[in-house]
């Protein structure tokens, strides 16, 4: 499975709860995360504009959300994929296709509607809730 930057950040920074069960699928080892170094850059700079961004934190705050990422980053699989789709709107986003393609990848989970209509000649984009509607909780995976 391929995790889109968005997912990391709802259930880190957002308290988005099918974003925080996914990456907790992740964490307890029930399925496999695929990453490229592209996609694992995308997420690390998000990851701090967000810990940048005018607030104060204090180092804790900081240091608690990043040794999460950290912790699932190295439980993923990281893979070379060539750069080969290129039907999504925002081109930055084939990465995420390509990653599934050369993983081999059963889904794609993003909040990005716009992976959507790309997923119709690829890999399916699913969000976290239809995910674990559909691939985890009714197969019971």
């Amino acid at each position: 499975m391929v995790v889109d930057t968005n997912i990391f950040i709802n259930a880190i920074f957002h308290g988005d709860i099918y974003s925080q069960r996914v990456l907790q699928l992740i964490a307890d080892g029930r399925i496999r995360l695929l990453t490229t170094e592209r996609i694992e850059d995308e997420i690390l700079q998000v990851h701090i504009l967000h810990v940048l961004e005018p607030r104060r934190l204090s180092l804790e705050q900081v240091k608690r959300p990043f040794l999460k990422l950290l912790k699932l980053l190295r439980m993923a699989e990281t893979i070379s994929a060539p750069q080969v789709f290129n039907a999504c709107v925002d081109p930055d986003d084939n990465k995420f296709f390509d990653c599934a393609i050369a993983g081999h990848a059963d889904y794609i989970i993003s909040m990005n509607s716009d992976l959507g209509t790309a997923s119709k000649v690829a890999v399916p984009v699913l969000s976290p809730w239809q995910f674990l509607q559909e691939a985890i909780e009714v197969s019971g995976r």
